[in-house]
């Protein structure tokens, strides 16, 4: 191979093409100012080996999109939002003005334990007092002729009208929220634990208003409830206060409440649908306190998810 010079020219670049089983059949030609460029010719059979490789590769690419396709598709889909975050609370809500005593007129819930022990229910009031943006809460009602008291926070979120109560269990924490209230005389309560969710009617006092009744009812049917889930409470009995053997902390368990708790027992009974419920009875000063819940088994052996839906309540005879 040679080549000449002169001046700014070049001259023709001379090559005999290789006749082999190179990619292409290459000839070089003169290209404009000078410049050379390759005339590139295919091979017959370099393009049968071409078409091969990119037929597999577009079969590979396939099988990789297909793939990643499947993986999406078995993800599980979001959880769809709770019931109660969608409802809004009460405007401008103002916790000194919610703040007093109110009486239980009505709870509207799917809760199995409400609709068969329904029967059971007993007068019951609430005292709310303000704390910073919290709110204390105490319950009064009788159980066995006997008044109780049960002490709550509800915890501040950061959202006037929505609080959050710590509890235990393994159902975890209670969410609330006040949905209405002209604060003289109801208010609608909302609240949701395991995505579960209740709506209460309380008034200042007794009769309710049919328009208030009414609103209630609106709201029910609101939350996916109906009529037949609506349990109206006792409206004489209702208790003011407790004494300190009928008091119960709600939220945790302090160091001066030590003295309050006594031994229990546990039974644990197998039931005809292969669930155990566990049921506890312990002596508070002349009265049995008892409660239960079901263990509900789960895919591994010895694993349960727990039913708190039992029952709790009190009875005059020894445990």
């Amino acid at each position: 191979m040679s080549s000449s010079h002169s001046g700014s020219q070049v001259g023709l670049v001379e090559a005999e093409p290789e006749d082999s089983s190179d990619f292409v059949h290459r000839t070089w030609r003169q290209g404009p100012a000078g410049r050379c460029w390759i005339k590139a010719s295919p091979n017959p059979v370099t393009v049968a080996a071409v078409a091969m490789l990119a037929a597999r590769t577009a079969t590979l690419l396939t099988l990789l999109l297909a793939t990643s396709s499947l993986g999406q598709r078995a993800q599980r889909p979001p959880r769809p939002p709770s019931s109660i975050s969608t409802i809004q609370p009460k405007a401008n809500f103002n916790a000194q003005q919610f703040a007093g005593t109110w009486l239980l007129v009505a709870v509207a819930s799917s809760c199995r334990f409400l609709q068969e022990q329904g029967h059971r229910a007993e007068a019951t009031t609430l005292h709310v007092a303000p704390q910073g943006a919290a709110m204390a809460v105490s319950t009064f009602r009788k159980l066995d002729g006997i008044c109780w008291q049960v002490r709550q926070l509800y915890g501040d979120t950061g959202l006037p009208g929505r609080f959050l109560l710590q509890a235990r269990g393994a159902r975890g924490a209670v969410d609330v929220v006040v949905g209405e209230t002209d604060y003289g005389s109801f208010a609608i309560l909302y609240l949701e634990r395991a995505r579960q969710l209740s709506v209460k009617l309380y008034a200042r006092s007794l009769p309710v208003r049919d328009s208030v009744l009414s609103m209630f009812e609106q709201r029910v049917q609101g939350a996916n409830l109906t009529e037949d889930h609506i349990l109206f409470f006792p409206k004489y009995g209702f208790c003011e206060a407790a004494d300190q053997f009928h008091t119960l902390d709600g939220s945790t368990h302090r160091t001066v409440d030590r003295s309050l708790l006594s031994p229990f027992t546990a039974t644990f009974e197998l039931r005809e649908d292969s669930r155990l419920e566990v049921s506890y009875a312990m002596i508070r000063g002349r009265r049995c306190v008892t409660w239960s819940y079901v263990l509900i088994s789960g895919t591994q052996p010895g694993k349960f998810s727990v039913d708190n839906s039992g029952d709790w309540s009190l009875h005059p005879d020894a445990c």
